[in-house]
């Protein structure tokens, strides 16, 4: 979730005219660079302050259902070829 947050905080925002660098937050806040809320420490704040610890787990079923069909299928082919 803050590997998430950074990423949509190093996004610019289209209707920037002036060329000033800012951020677009989830609720659509917008704010400068300048302004200390960018890092991966600012993003864990924001996401524990927006969604509490809950908030740090989320999308985490949607991974492990993604990932269990790749992990077995690699595994299977390393034990086929490994033979």
């Amino acid at each position: 979730v803050v590997k998430t947050r950074l990423q949509e905080e190093r996004e610019e925002p289209a209707d920037l005219r002036d060329g000033a660098a800012a951020v677009v937050g989830a609720n659509g806040a917008t704010r400068g660079l300048a302004s200390g809320g960018v890092g991966p420490l600012a993003a864990g704040r924001r996401v524990l302050s927006e969604g509490g610890v809950a908030g740090l787990f989320a999308g985490g079923p949607e991974r492990v259902l993604r990932s269990a069909p790749q992990f077995g299928i690699t595994l299977a082919l390393y034990e086929g070829l490994k033979a």
